[in-house]
């Protein structure tokens, strides 16, 4: 069995209701003991809200630093490899930068939109 049947399993029983997923349960247990045993391990995890959170707080707490630490962008930063020269202008959800690359003897010079961070 491939990971991706038995998560197309899982899907199936987290979707059904309690007496349908006990009854696909008790048929696998005799059909395919391994799959079975399987589902029930991925069962448990899924269905306990104790243990979601072994998965979702490393996420949660990334969004939440990521949201403590924005800051504005100055003149002279590196945004996706381009240095920030000036501001241009802003408006109400963007600013405008005027920003520049050097790549050998090429240099390049253009503006563009970021977005603004509350």
């Amino acid at each position: 069995m491939s990971d991706v049947e038995a998560l197309d399993w899982l899907d199936r029983l987290l979707s059904a209701d309690e007496a349908a997923r006990a009854a696909a349960m008790q048929s696998l247990a005799t059909t395919n003991p391994q799959l079975h045993a399987r589902l029930a391990r991925m069962l448990s995890g899924a269905l306990a809200p104790e243990h979601t959170g072994l998965i979702a707080a490393p996420v949660v707490a990334g969004f939440e630093r990521a949201l403590n630490t924005t800051r504005t962008l100055t003149s002279g930063d590196v945004l996706a490899g381009y240095r920030l020269k000036r501001e241009l202008g802003r408006g109400g959800m963007s600013v405008v930068w005027r920003y520049g690359w050097t790549l050998r003897n090429f240099s390049k010079n253009a503006s563009m939109s970021t977005t603004r961070w509350y």
